[in-house]
């Protein structure tokens, strides 16, 4: 997978699981703690989950840009023939 195809992966899927265990949203853990004891828990679920799935998800993603590993431009992996100068010492 190409290197800045798998920053943008990784960017999206940590700004979605951010927004969804932001307090409120999916859930509000602990009830009716203090502001600090409830960012401190989403802090820490978003840790956990995060390090539970990043790899399922990594795996799962690099399967749709197979052949590609980072480092690879496209460059390197063209169809187009490359053409040859054409010899400019005449052999008559």
């Amino acid at each position: 997978m190409n290197i800045y195809k798998m920053n943008i992966v990784t960017f999206v899927y940590a700004f979605i699981l951010f927004f969804v265990l932001t307090p409120g949203i999916l859930l509000s853990l602990p009830p009716k703690g203090s502001k600090i004891v409830v960012a401190l828990t989403h802090a820490f679920v978003f840790a956990l989950v995060w390090s539970f799935t990043f790899k399922i998800v990594k795996r799962s993603l690099k399967g749709l840009f197979e052949g590609m590993a980072p480092g690879d431009n496209m460059e390197s992996t063209s169809t187009v023939p490359r053409l040859r100068p054409k010899n400019t010492t005449s052999s008559e």
